[in-house]
């Protein structure tokens, strides 16, 4: 557990994004789950919460996605959406996979709840705003077989592949390797992460309250000596 516990939130000006490290668990070739605390700013435009791309033929052009989850502005508010590309290969193109809301439910300087699932199983995208279901596409034939760990990025509030950056504010941004039923316990996120509260399936929970540049991911056992 975070030992004192100060509450702290990722700001953004739009600026720049925060880039994740390259880890083996973030490859999710599975199911995965995908859920983040967003309070845009009014001024800003579509934007990537999160997003895992891959360059997967090493020529600075980021072609596929292995997951992402962003925001895309309707009117004064935005419809939540995730996004997934699957790499061409030499007998089947790419494939992209992309499920937006209906409505535009996050409105700006108003702390919103947003969380996706896919279920590799089923092939469904499915969307929650604040754990109630919105959402929900399937996609037949969709594969997700991305774990190429050479020329990705993983990034917090941009790298999409419109240049989309996050303006305002997040907090307790997590990623799964399951597909989960909800997001039931979206409420308690900063306060289960910083008493060090167990959940399966989860690989990466970031709190943002380290007070610096760098960030701590809640979901793996800190290296204190």
């Amino acid at each position: 557990p975070l030992l004192p516990y100060t509450s702290r939130v990722l700001s953004l000006d739009g600026t720049g994004a925060l880039l994740l490290p390259n880890r083996p668990e973030y490859a999710l070739d599975g199911s995965w789950s995908l859920d983040a605390w967003v309070k845009p700013a009014a001024t800003m435009g579509d934007a990537a919460i999160i997003t895992r791309s891959i360059d997967t033929n090493l020529n600075g052009i980021f072609d596929t996605i292995n997951f992402e989850l962003g925001l895309t502005k309707d009117g004064a508010k935005w419809k939540p959406y995730v996004k997934q590309v699957s790499s061409a290969t030499a007998t089947t193109a790419a494939f992209t996979a992309t499920a937006t809301t209906d409505l535009a439910l996050v409105a700006a300087d108003v702390w919103t709840h947003v969380g996706a699932v896919y279920d590799d199983i089923a092939k469904t995208m499915t969307i929650y705003v604040n754990n109630v279901m919105v959402k929900q596409a399937s996609f037949a034939g969709l594969e997700n077989a991305v774990v190429n760990q050479v020329g990705v990025a993983i990034c917090v509030a941009g790298g999409d592949s419109a240049g989309h950056v996050f303006i305002g504010r997040m907090d307790a941004l997590r990623i799964w390797n399951v597909a989960k039923a909800d997001f039931a316990d979206y409420q308690s996120a900063v306060s289960d992460a910083a008493a060090g509260v167990a959940r399966a399936g989860l690989v990466a929970s970031y709190l943002f309250d380290d007070k610096g540049v760098n960030v701590q991911n809640f979901a793996v056992a800190s290296n204190d000596w």
